[in-house]
């Protein structure tokens, strides 16, 4: 950079000069004599050049009317207790599918959505319907040979043997 395109420190700070905040001009009112920003209406009395443009009685009445309703509405939501959403309760209690080695969430949102819900759901149902269920759900890489035996296991809450079962599969399948 040459020294000619150079721009001093004061050119600089002369430019900047014209950045600093001001504070906003105000005017006497003529009617009330309250400070004003110019040109606009008086929010004290409500003139402007001389005429009367807003009735200010009237708009601070409907401010006092606007804000104890804001007061009322606030109230209420403080003394109103929250609702409790409820969830709708099924007859039949669903379980955990992905406790079964080789099923996933998406696998498992499948199995709901045919009305597999439950472990003992899983157990009575064949390879070849799962198969079906998870080719509806365009999840038909995965392989369901072992969950119904996992499932049988889980139904019966023999954790230990499942655990088991699972160490001896990868992803649902037998270790080759």
């Amino acid at each position: 950079m040459s020294s000619r395109m150079r721009v001093t420190k004061g050119h600089r700070n002369n430019r900047r000069s014209h950045h600093a905040l001001k504070a906003p001009r105000l005017s006497l009112c003529s009617n009330c004599g309250a400070y004003h920003q110019r040109h606009r209406v008086c929010l004290e009395c409500g003139f402007y050049k001389g005429e009367q443009i807003l009735d200010i009685k009237n708009v601070k009445k409907a401010e006092a009317k606007v804000e104890k309703t804001e007061a009322k509405k606030e109230d209420v939501k403080k003394n109103t207790p929250k609702k409790v959403e409820t969830k709708k309760v099924s007859t039949k209690k669903s379980d955990d599918l992905t406790k079964i080695e080789g099923v996933g969430l998406k696998t498992a949102e499948a199995l709901v959505k045919a009305g597999v819900k439950t472990f003992s759901d899983l157990a009575d149902s064949k390879v070849g319907d799962l198969r079906k269920i998870l080719e509806e759900g365009n999840l038909s890489k995965y392989d369901p040979k072992t969950w119904s035996k996992q499932a049988k296991l889980a139904r019966d809450e023999k954790w230990d043997e499942l655990k088991t079962l699972q160490d001896e599969l990868d992803g649902g399948e037998v270790k080759k």
